[in-house]
């Protein structure tokens, strides 16, 4: 397990802490498939694929919140999914070509970037969403 799951990423707002432990769920199984040995390529490229859909459907979430809540740090907060929706492109690649070096730099910033994002960006906007009556 690459990230164990700790109380201090719950926010509050369940919507949000449902969807992070479903994304630290496919991080979880993508760092078995990669430290285990995958089966096939396809596999792993599943695996990505399943997370960047998921990821990209919480982000929708959480933006969709942020425009009907008028949040002030919209536009910061939604460059820091445009960072991960890149970076995770740039991973696709690499694993399309046969770059299997790019797996352990991957499961590192999926990890370091979850970690921040619960605890800092998605914080900010779910301390404001909680004063707005929103868990």
């Amino acid at each position: 397990m690459i990230f164990e799951w700790l109380d201090t990423y719950n926010l509050n707002v369940k919507e949000i802490d449902d969807q992070h432990h479903q994304l630290v769920d496919i991080l979880n199984r993508l760092n078995t498939f990669i430290t285990k040995g995958a089966p096939a390529k396809d596999s792993w490229l599943g695996l990505i694929n399943e997370l960047s859909d998921y990821a990209y459907f919480h982000f929708k979430t959480e933006e969709s919140l942020m425009t009907r809540h008028a949040f002030e740090y919209a536009e910061e907060h939604q460059e820091d999914h445009a960072f991960f929706k890149n970076k995770i492109e740039y991973f696709k690649v690499a694993f399309e070509t046969d770059d299997m070096n790019a797996a352990d730099e991957m499961l590192y910033f999926l990890m370091v970037w979850l970690q921040n994002h619960i605890l800092i960006v998605d914080h900010k906007l779910c301390v404001f969403l909680n004063k707005k009556g929103i868990i």
